[in-house]
């Protein structure tokens, strides 16, 4: 048994397991006879990207997807731009144009009177809340 062990892992380590070198970490097996993939890498050759990853070629492998249309969507009207960024229009910003942009000029663009008003109403209900608390 312990010399089927040695044989088994000296084939293992000279035999090649034909393993993608973009998406593996080693042109050869692992112990178990499998490519050694690296993050977001999959399959029998490391040569496919899990959900969330996108392959890209020139040695990257699969990298993360910074945004999609699914689960990580752009706000605001911004558009994902090949998985790796947002493109936003001039009235956001962030990774995901999730933040407004006040121009100086011309004031804040977005409808800032809704959002006050909810503000308001929130801060009154905890001022009320604790008001309440403390003469009870």
């Amino acid at each position: 048994m312990m010399m089927w062990k040695m044989m088994k892992k000296i084939m293992c380590v000279l035999l090649e397991c034909d393993c993608d070198p973009d998406g593996s970490s080693s042109p050869h097996c692992s112990d178990s006879g499998l490519c050694r993939c690296k993050p977001g890498a999959t399959g029998r050759r490391c040569d496919s990207c899990l959900s969330g990853f996108t392959w890209r070629e020139g040695g990257a492998g699969c990298t993360e997807n910074i945004c999609d249309l699914e689960r990580r969507i752009c706000q605001n009207g911004g558009t994902c731009i090949d998985f790796q960024r947002c493109a936003c229009p001039d009235n956001s910003t962030g990774q995901f144009c999730e933040q407004n942009v006040c121009m100086k000029k011309n004031g804040c663009i977005t409808n800032a009177s809704g959002s006050s008003s909810s503000v308001t109403s929130q801060l009154y209900l905890v001022a009320f809340s604790l008001t309440t608390y403390t003469f009870s």
